[in-house]
């Protein structure tokens, strides 16, 4: 009994360590020029100040996850059905989530079980762009991944957005899950878990040397400054919306501050905002908030967007954003919100400049089929309207709109459409690439497709 008490005391002890230690967002600053300035954010020195030394270079081992192995057995199983099973990747969200294609055929959202990695998407933190990296290539270099659940109880396999399945992720036989906290890339949150003990043991080594999100020691990937650059929504597009920038997540997380007019709004938290140049060429971009709700991106508001640099699936966006990242110029004004219309013609991937705009297209465009996501509500229509680069034009209902008809009933399945004709279409035009992140750089090939807000913005013959 005293062993069994003294064993939770450690746990505990542990633990809370872990998971109530602050991830640094301030500079440890370094001045290797001796110019009484931040070599990283710039911040002056007092004269006499000094800068702290240097630690040690850590060597990252990991013999507790060296040790473990999986006992369970998974040969014929499949993860939805019996808790444990293989699995491929269909894409990567973060240094914790990620989306798998289990052997049972069910494409799932996969949330690490017992770890907690810094933000990477909706905000960034130190060390979230590696930790989100650690996650990528060992995922993608296996040659197998096995989901292993925790419980079958199906009211604790999910966790708290209830779309999320919770899952120990083994990759070539190692607990990726573990790995993460073993070399500092994720806060420990194991307790009462199977491998409870193996997380106690494995966070001890950087715990004691203070390194990555526990330490003294700045991500070299993170911007500390103050400073945000200002850019135009065509200069983000100039220098971040090539190819090759988008294939190398070009600066990802840089701080940036773009002001413009909110053309359409997503959700509780995102929307799309727009410029125009002194030639009256348009231009739009993504703002995502995560969420919260923010009341400045209401339709027909200009604001100042203070974010990071992000990509989604091959599309640029200004991720970090809340209320208190917006600065608001004028109130809704539905008139400053500018249409452009399109011809079917100009809807092809290689028209990167259209990506992000609100357009009009006046063609007829036939529903042919439809594919409903298994995780929302989100659904897909294709149409027949074949585009100069091969791809037929898609029409996107985002998870986080909710489309509701004439007769005021939601809609949440693109059953209904098939066979109708639209003459008429008000949309974002938007880019997606579903093996954004997942395969190399010369593989990404994505389409353009419509992103459709109101039920209103469409007209049917």
């Amino acid at each position: 009994m005293k062993k069994r008490f003294a064993f939770i005391i450690a746990l505990v002890a542990s633990l809370l360590l872990a998971t109530g230690c602050e991830q640094p967002t301030q500079c440890i600053h370094k001045d290797a020029n001796d110019d009484l300035k931040c070599d990283l954010c710039g911040v002056d020195f007092e004269d006499g100040e000094e800068t702290p030394e240097e630690p040690e270079k850590y060597e990252f081992k990991t013999p507790i996850t060296d040790s473990i192995k999986l006992a369970e057995d998974y040969e014929g199983k499949d993860f939805v059905k019996d808790g444990i099973g293989t699995a491929t990747v269909v894409a990567f969200t973060d240094g914790d989530t990620a989306i798998f294609r289990t052997s049972g055929g069910s494409k799932i959202t996969v949330r690490f079980l017992g770890v907690d990695t810094p933000e990477s998407t909706y905000k960034v933190d130190p060390w979230g762009f590696a930790a989100s990296s650690h996650t990528k290539n060992a995922l993608k270099n296996a040659k197998e991944i096995v989901l292993q659940a925790e419980t079958l109880d199906e009211k604790l396999r999910l966790d708290s957005t209830g779309k999320r399945y919770l899952a120990w992720v083994w990759a070539d036989g190692r607990l990726l899950n573990l790995e993460l906290a073993e070399v500092g890339l994720a806060t420990a949150d194991a307790a009462e878990t199977r491998y409870a003990k193996e997380f106690i043991d494995a966070i001890q080594g950087v715990l004691k040397a203070k390194e990555r999100i526990y330490g003294t020691r700045n991500d070299p990937s993170f911007d500390y400054s103050a400073n945000r650059e200002t850019l135009t929504i065509k200069e983000l597009r100039e220098q971040y919306g090539t190819p090759e920038a988008i294939s190398a997540s070009k600066d990802a997380g840089k701080k940036i501050s773009v002001t413009g007019t909110v053309t359409k709004r997503f959700g509780s938290a995102s929307a799309y905002i727009q410029q125009y140049d002194e030639d009256g060429n348009y231009y739009g971009i993504y703002v995502y908030g995560g969420y919260a709700q923010i009341k400045a991106l209401d339709e027909g508001t200009t604001i100042t967007v203070n974010g990071t640099l992000g990509y989604y699936y091959g599309q640029l966006q200004i991720s970090s954003v809340t209320k208190s990242t917006i600065k608001v110029w004028s109130y809704t004004n539905k008139d400053t919100v500018t249409t452009i219309d399109v011809r079917l013609e100009d809807i092809h991937k290689d028209n990167y400049g259209l990506i992000g705009n609100l357009v009009c297209i006046q063609d007829e465009l036939v529903i042919t089929r439809y594919y409903d996501s298994e995780e929302n509500n989100a659904f897909t229509l294709t149409t027949n309207y074949k585009c100069s680069d091969g791809n037929y034009l898609d029409i996107r209902v985002d998870q986080n709109i909710t489309l509701v008809d004439e007769n005021g009933d939601r809609i949440t399945s693109g059953a209904q459409f098939v066979g109708k004709t639209i003459t008429s279409i008000v949309a974002i035009a938007s880019y997606y690439d579903p093996n954004f992140g997942s395969q190399s750089p010369e593989q990404y090939d994505g389409h353009i497709q419509l992103m459709w807000g109101n039920y209103s913005d469409v007209t049917f013959k």
